[in-house]
């Protein structure tokens, strides 16, 4: 799988593009992590949300769709990735896009880490890998909330 960015196709899109009348309606999530099992295991998860869901493998790649002005109602990023940190991308995105809440998933994660994440980041969330499904769609859920309150 390349890194480019997939889109889980959803239902009620009738003509498969992501502006279709249901667009309106629907919430938009980006994971990025340089796993593609972990993707495709987040896709699957979160297409339960009845969201779409878009999947990246290559943060700089983020970076440059959210400069052409692609949004999201909410980012999942790991924190572990070969050409920049999740930590680093999401506060790079925080910069351009305060409002959208951001969730940052890691394996190696400790309480100082967590702290400097919340602090310097404006990281939403925490998730802890492997991550409990319930646990982790009740923290997507909430970050929706938040977003949805900001518009």
């Amino acid at each position: 799988m390349s890194a480019a960015l997939t889109s889980l196709p959803t239902a009620g899109h009738t003509d498969g593009s992501p502006h279709g009348t249901d667009q309106q309606c629907r919430r938009r999530i980006l994971v990025v992590d340089d796993d593609t099992g972990v993707l495709f295991a987040l896709r699957r998860l979160l297409a339960t949300l009845d969201v779409d869901v878009e999947t990246c493998a290559d943060p700089e790649q983020v970076l440059e769709r959210l400069a052409t002005g692609a949004s999201y109602d909410c980012v999942i990023s790991d924190e572990r990735m070969p050409k920049m940190s999740g930590l680093e991308m999401l506060r790079k995105i925080r910069l351009t896009s305060p409002g959208t809440p951001t969730i940052l998933m890691t394996g190696y994660g400790d309480a100082g880490h967590l702290d400097r994440a919340y602090e310097s980041g404006g990281v939403f969330g925490y998730m802890q890998k492997p991550w409990n499904s319930l646990d982790f769609l009740d923290t997507v859920r909430e970050a929706l909330k938040a977003a949805a309150a900001l518009e």
